[in-house]
């Protein structure tokens, strides 16, 4: 019976002994986890750093820069249709509906210029060293499209208008009148995109070039305070194109190829893509990484697939923050005029609060929402070899415009005769039956 005891009490004491050996082991298998929890994190957050050609993922959108630039520039062709078809009904007084409707039409017209500052960052990321090259390509195009605006403006269209108006001072007056019975005319109009790629390219070089020979040192904070030059412009343009709509002032004809085309969230959507390049890059250096590697990383698909997942998330996050600011303003518009919201009865009656909405810079950037599923089948790494088609595309397009303005022209002007030829024919029969009403009495 005492050896039962003394087996029990050492089996309960074994026991206990055990029991106290692992509350001793637990908290220290529970560090020892957490730890390697943390470095596992870690080591999760620090694998971007890391890639490399060889341990790159195989994965890449299917749509290249090039598929960007061919929408965008599809989407700017069917904009000059159309606008072209609302001028004609306009003058000839035509009900006829326009191509797909008004909605439908303004969503395509919409997409042209983002597609093209997308294809256009696309470009920059994969060729940082070609930022002379570019700057001279889209300056010198912007300049060109300028040059041929102001000659045709000048010798044609002053021109003819002055034989009728008796000077070419009066004759500027009267096209902007003519130009204000034109839908959705605002005081101005905004054509020269790539006076917009230039601007861009120019903000992004001096953000992201690195001097070779100038700005060294602390002198570098001088030329990425540069950037502000054109951020400046864009800012002006928007001031100017804003008063323009309220009639505060008047721009002449002659400076609208020098006016920016972007909304203002537009360039604020392009300045956080530079950004969250920059800020990348300064995460890479932090790491112990040096410029070439970080350069190297932007040629990777593994950028490339985050790139394109945050130009989806902010590109939708932008169109969200243009609704509220379109909402915002046009309560603002309606607490303004003092108008009483039970008198909305239908779009119609809202309308004119959603276009001074617009005409303060809002509500271009809410339907680039369509744009977020593009960009998730996007990858600026897919190269083209044959760089002819990518200087095709333009051309083409500006060959098409030229074509769609011949052919509307023509049209108007074809309208406008039969109108004329209608209406002498209605004089000469009301002289005809005037002077037989009036022939027996001669």
């Amino acid at each position: 019976m005492s050896e039962e005891l003394i087996t029990t009490e050492v089996q309960e004491a074994e026991a206990a002994q055990e029991a106290q050996t692992v509350q001793e082991v637990l908290p220290a298998t529970g560090a020892l986890d957490e730890a390697s929890v943390k470095k596992r994190k870690k080591r999760k957050r620090r694998s971007i750093y890391d890639v490399t050609p060889e341990n790159d993922i195989r994965y890449r959108g299917p749509l290249s820069y090039r598929g960007l630039k061919l929408l965008g520039w599809i989407s700017i062709v069917f904009s000059q249709i159309v606008f072209l078809m609302n001028t004609s009904n306009n003058i000839t007084g035509s009900t006829e509906p326009i191509i797909f409707g008004d909605m439908i039409n303004s969503m395509i017209i919409a997409l042209g210029l983002p597609l093209l500052l997308f294809s256009n960052f696309a470009v920059l990321l994969n060729g940082r060293e070609r930022y002379g090259q570019l700057l001279w390509i889209n300056g010198g195009i912007a300049v060109g499209v300028a040059v041929v605006y102001l000659l045709v403006y000048q010798r044609y269209a002053l021109g003819i208008l002055s034989i009728f108006e008796g000077g070419k001072a009066s004759a500027a007056v009267a096209l902007d009148s003519y130009l204000s019975y034109i839908p959705n005319y605002n005081g101005f109009f905004t054509f020269n995109i790539y006076l917009d790629l230039f601007l861009c390219t120019l903000f992004m070089f001096f953000m992201d070039y690195k001097p070779k020979k100038f700005f060294k040192g602390k002198s570098i904070y001088f030329f990425r305070a540069l950037s502000l030059l054109p951020v400046g412009y864009e800012v002006f343009c928007i001031i100017i194109k804003r008063l323009a709509s309220d009639r505060l002032v008047t721009i002449p004809v002659a400076f609208y190829p020098f006016l920016t085309t972007k909304p203002p969230l537009g360039f604020m959507l392009f300045v956080t893509f530079v950004i969250y390049i920059k800020g990348r890059e300064r995460r890479f250096i932090k790491h112990g990484k040096t410029h070439e590697q970080y350069r190297e990383f932007l040629k990777t698909n593994t950028n490339s697939f985050h790139f394109s997942r945050m130009l989806a998330i902010q590109t939708v996050l932008f169109a969200i923050i243009d609704i509220i600011i379109t909402l915002v303003l046009a309560g603002f518009y309606i607490v303004r005029n003092n108008i009483d919201p039970n008198s909305f009865t239908d779009m119609n009656s809202i309308l004119p609060a959603f276009q001074w909405a617009q005409a303060c810079g809002a509500g271009d950037m809410s339907i680039m929402i369509l744009i977020a599923p593009i960009m998730l089948l996007f990858s600026y790494t897919r190269q083209h070899k044959n760089v002819l088609i990518d200087y095709a595309i333009p051309l083409v397009g500006v060959f098409l415009i030229i074509l769609v303005y011949i052919e509307g022209i023509f049209n108007i002007a074809g309208e406008l005769l039969r109108a004329g030829l209608a209406q002498a024919e209605m004089y000469n029969e009301e002289i005809e039956a005037a002077m037989t009403a009036i022939q027996p009495m001669l």
